[in-house]
């Protein structure tokens, strides 16, 4: 056989090779788009996990502190010395977390420092880190979240001390701030 009956023969089969190559594109790409939506839901749940898993984390470590602090195992000193770590505050962005609400929380650092901390100190610490938080969140600043995690440290820490003082309204524990 020559090249010219070789690629007569070629020819000939070409439009089988072709509707077979079209009818595997469709199956497979059918199969392709299941598996894919199949991982997504699975990344979805696992994405979710992962959420409460650090929900959790955060929530028993808060729980710890504060119970180590109103026991008097954390005292003031160690309030003052996180306040004191604390004081190196991040840059002012815009949309939540403001030059007044860094000023704010300079003012409270300080009252921390100095021993003269109240209930509403601790309170409004709660709200500028909630600000700080979805600054964070909406601005993907790593610097604020970690910062964010030692304020809320701090926070559970003033709570525990004041809780072991009797000074902390149980009430607030019910009410989101």
């Amino acid at each position: 056989m020559d090249a010219w009956g070789i690629l007569e023969a070629m020819l000939g089969q070409a439009p089988l090779v072709a509707a077979a190559v079209a009818a595997l594109y469709v199956v497979l790409s059918r199969r392709i788009d299941r598996m894919e939506r199949r991982i997504e839901v699975r990344l979805g749940r696992l994405e979710e996990r992962v959420d409460r898993l650090g929900w959790a984390f955060c929530a028993f470590s808060e729980a710890l502190l504060e119970t180590l602090s109103a026991k008097g195992v954390l005292s003031v000193s160690e309030a003052r010395a996180l306040a004191g770590y604390l004081k190196a505050i991040p840059h002012v962005t815009s949309r939540y977390y403001t030059e007044e609400v860094r000023r704010r929380l300079a003012e409270i650092l300080k009252a921390v420092e100095e021993g003269s901390f109240t209930p509403g100190d601790v309170r409004e610490l709660q709200r500028i880190a909630k600000l700080i938080e979805r600054e964070a969140e909406e601005g993907g600043r790593e610097d604020l979240v970690a910062y964010y995690y030692r304020l809320r440290m701090l926070i559970a820490v003033l709570k525990g001390v004041l809780r072991g003082q009797g000074r902390w309204p149980r009430e607030w524990d019910r009410e989101g701030v």
